[in-house]
């Protein structure tokens, strides 16, 4: 082999690595164009994700804020109710009081008037309620003598 053999072997085994690093260049552009596909992609995601979470903050925001309107409207409404039911109270034992003592009124008058003391109610309460229902009291002292 001449000269010649030897130059065109070496022409083979250039283009051999020529074409080798063509195909290795075209293999290196598709990575690269697929790693940009996924990188653009993930930003894409990224940027629906950054989105959403804004969304969501504005109505974590939102509902926090409506909360804390409604935990300050049933405070409000709980004073109000407490208020109202102590009013209630004060008017019922206000009423209470009214009927009971307008209940009394005549009695006391009638006792002023007829000049009967606190015992003297006593003992005509008590004597009413034995002739009433029969139970006086010295009844019960009898000895055991006595019943015999």
């Amino acid at each position: 082999m001449g000269v010649t053999g030897l130059l065109k072997v070496a022409i083979d085994n250039a283009r051999a690595q020529e074409k080798q690093v063509q195909l290795e260049k075209t293999e290196l552009k598709m990575e690269l164009f697929r790693e940009r596909e996924l990188r653009e992609t993930l930003e894409k995601q990224l940027a629906v994700e950054q989105k959403n979470r804004a969304i969501i903050q504005k109505r974590l925001k939102k509902e926090k804020k409506a909360k804390r309107k409604l935990q300050e409207a049933l405070e409000f409404e709980t004073k109000r109710r407490e208020q109202a039911e102590q009013t209630l109270k004060q008017a019922a034992s206000t009423d209470s009081l009214r009927v009971l003592n307008d209940s009394l009124t005549p009695e006391i008058e009638a006792d002023r008037s007829g000049g009967r003391t606190d015992a003297e109610r006593t003992i005509q309460e008590h004597s009413y309620k034995e002739v009433k229902f029969g139970a006086f009291p010295f009844e019960s002292w009898e000895t055991e003598s006595q019943k015999d």
